[in-house]
Formats: structure tokens, sequence, C-alpha cells
């Protein structure tokens, strides 16, 4: 799923299962979105099995969410 606002685009909901994981599905997807908006930054927040695809489409980790319950 991938969203653009006015000042970037956000990656989000990125899921492949695990049977297809590492086939390039995630670098796929991800491509996409940011396809939508290329001349925009990015942002994402990625799960553990996430940071390897997240890393090496040129993303770096800049803090780490918080979450509300």
């Amino acid at each position: 799923m991938g969203l653009v606002t006015g000042s970037c685009v956000v990656v989000s909901a990125v899921a492949v299962l695990p049977e297809f994981r590492g086939a390039g599905l995630g670098i796929a997807l991800t491509q996409r979105v940011l396809a939508l908006a290329p001349g925009l930054p990015a942002t994402l927040s990625s799960s553990e099995i996430g940071h390897g695809v997240y890393r090496r489409l040129g993303f770096v980790d800049v803090g780490r969410p918080i979450h509300w319950a």
C-alpha cells in the first residue's frame, strides 16, 4: 500500500507469504509504490523481517516507532 502526500511517499503494509520470501516480491512491491512519486522522499515502518529488503533499496534506520494502545 502506498500513500503520496504533498511532502513524501508513505510505504505501508508490504507483506509476502513465507513460502514466497526471497524471490524479490517485497522489493518489487516497494519499488512500485516509490515509482508513484520518484521525486519525493519515502518513509516506512518495518518489521525485523523486512529490514534487509529496505536496506537493499537504500532506506536507512532513523529511529524506532512508538506504538500506542
